[in-house]
């Protein structure tokens, strides 16, 4: 959506009784807007307009003359409501929700128009004055393919895809893209987190970054748990009680480790790759098998005698993908932060 915007565009309501000011590409335009409009769509516009905790006039008050929401076409000192803008994008998103709640529909952003500076500014107003309401009919118009258009890199992707999925998305549109997300990053020589080569985080998402380090510290701990094993079990794990058959697994297993910057153990926070590369890196570590000479017998001539079965204990692709399959379940917390989000914010809302 891309509109040359000035004062007239801003004037929904010619008779309206609130005059406001927003900033286009450094320039101040005036418009008009309807109060009762405004007040129905946004609790937090409700307040700016009528505060609880001015007085209420009578109606044969010459107060009443003085309450702005009575001063019709008048030119106030005090612009009741301002929204200041420094892009022509933030002046859109605020043209858009404008529109919508004085029914100028036909300046809405048509099907899959959406652009992601657009989404982004105007996911934050929606989050700012909580009025998500006001466009979610027009969404499934907009972005049909919210998770296809992120993980497939249209429209500049972003980190800040979450946060538009969390304002306007499902929350099974959330939680696909946090795991994702999980799956994905990993951490960039400049020390941030980083999805492939397009998206970068370059501020904290905490549940993404604590989920990622509690997957990563499992994916590890499964070979970390079976050095323990083999180095101080007092009993070998060799099905016929050989040391040497041990030995050879943990060597194995250290040394794979080592070639891949695993070992000595490392912590998940200095894991720079990420969740799908380490999983698939891991799998693919040969377990070594033992082979144990057996000398002539009456019964047997001499040979090798392999341990294939005591690599078993060794084998972790079912292990890998368990921990793997468990990135959903762990993210569930994403869901009570995507609502404690929205609650937290009519809280807040609630007291002011």
């Amino acid at each position: 959506m891309n509109i040359a915007l000035s004062s007239e565009s801003f004037v929904f309501d010619p008779d309206g009784d609130i005059r406001i000011k927003v900033t286009v590409d450094g320039n101040e335009c005036f418009g008009r807007v309807n109060s009762q409009a405004m007040r129905l769509a946004s609790p937090v516009w409700a307040k700016f307009i009528f505060p609880p905790w001015a007085p209420l006039p009578s109606p044969d008050s010459s107060a009443r003359k003085l309450c702005p929401c009575y001063q019709k076409n008048d030119q106030m000192k005090a612009d009741i409501w301002q929204q200041k803008s420094t892009s022509q994008d933030d002046c859109n998103a605020i043209y858009t929700l404008l529109s919508i709640v004085h029914f100028k529909f036909e300046n809405i952003p048509k099907e899959n128009s959406l652009t992601y500076q657009h989404s982004m500014s105007l996911a934050v107003l929606c989050d700012q004055y909580l009025c998500v309401h006001l466009i979610k009919p027009f969404l499934p118009l907009w972005m049909k393919d919210l998770i296809g258009t992120v993980k497939n890199g249209r429209g500049k992707p972003n980190e800040n895809w979450l946060y538009i999925t969390l304002i306007f998305g499902s929350k099974k549109d959330y939680q696909d893209l946090a795991i994702w997300a999980v799956q994905r990053s990993r951490i960039n020589d400049r020390g941030l987190l980083q999805i492939d080569a397009g998206i970068e985080f370059k501020e904290p998402i905490e549940t993404v970054q604590n989920v990622r380090l509690d997957i990563i510290t499992s994916l590890l701990g499964i070979f970390y748990s079976m050095i323990d094993t083999f180095a101080t079990s007092a009993k070998p794990k060799c099905r016929d009680s050989l040391f040497a058959c041990d030995a050879l697994h943990y060597g194995t297993i250290c040394r794979n480790l080592q070639k891949g910057g695993l070992w000595p153990r490392v912590k998940a926070e200095d894991v720079s790759m990420s969740v799908d590369n380490l999983r698939f890196s891991l799998g693919k570590y040969p377990t070594g098998t033992f082979v144990e000479f057996r000398e002539e017998t009456n019964r047997r001539p001499a040979r090798g005698y392999s341990h294939e079965s005591c690599d078993e204990a060794c084998r972790v692709g079912q292990k890998l993908l368990n921990v793997y399959q468990s990135i959903e379940k762990r993210m569930a917390k994403m869901e009570k932060q995507r609502d404690g989000h929205v609650a937290k914010r009519q809280k807040l809302n609630a007291e002011a």
